[in-house]
């Protein structure tokens, strides 16, 4: 298998535009990398006016989990990212026995809110998707465009294996436990989340593994 050379570039740079994003995640709903979802419904109209339309609502029947999804090209703008939250509120009150999730895929989202982002992801059930396109350097030239997650609750649970383990008897750590038994070690691991803090962004400490002690940013342990 040859490997060529890839060049960084955007969907608008390539000639596609938003409703073409749109319909390629309906196409295949594997493309949005958030689980095994299927399509419900697309431009689905809450109110009347403008941006009243949901760009797409997908469904994980073994997760009983709704996922109200906003997608936009280039930068991450502060009408997409609250429309998101309102889609997923509105959807939440009408729907209130299934979980809801709110997924705002942008190609950008490192601009003037991406701490916003971060640190709504650790509050609210919102996962944030980047696109990222790459043109392969072949004649004719192709592109391709891989979906990453930017930010999510720690707790997120996108497929049925994502569901915390219920062992009878085995009772987690916490901190006041890593504290008695390895201090050293507890101060060196805060530390390091202090500056992860400092540093990175919004970042969970997480004491409840028997072995380690786990630095979280999005679901993603260090």
């Amino acid at each position: 298998m040859d490997i060529k050379n890839a060049t960084v570039t955007t969907l608008k740079v390539i000639g596609k535009d938003e409703k073409w994003l749109q319909e390629w995640f309906v196409e295949d709903p594997k493309r949005l990398g958030i689980g095994n979802v299927v399509i419900k419904d697309k431009e689905l109209r809450y109110y009347s006016g403008k941006g009243g339309r949901l760009d797409i609502l997908a469904y994980n029947s073994a997760l009983d989990t709704y996922y109200e999804i906003e997608v936009m090209l280039g930068e991450c703008d502060a009408d997409h990212g609250f429309r998101v939250l309102d889609y997923w509120a509105r959807k939440k009150i009408r729907k209130s026995n299934a979980r809801h999730v709110a997924v705002l895929i942008a190609e950008d989202l490192t601009g003037r809110f991406q701490t916003v982002i971060e640190t709504l992801a650790q509050h609210l059930p919102l996962i944030a998707v980047e696109l990222k396109t790459y043109q392969l350097n072949t004649d004719p030239p192709v592109a391709t465009t891989i979906p990453i997650i930017f930010a999510q609750p720690d707790d997120i649970v996108l497929k049925p294996a994502d569901e915390p383990e219920k062992v009878d008897g085995l009772v987690p750590n916490d901190q006041g436990t890593w504290q008695v038994n390895d201090p050293d070690f507890t101060a060196a691991a805060k530390l390091m989340h202090q500056q992860c803090v400092e540093k990175v962004g919004p970042t969970a400490i997480d004491f409840s593994a028997k072995s380690y002690i786990s630095l979280k940013k999005g679901k993603r342990a260090w």
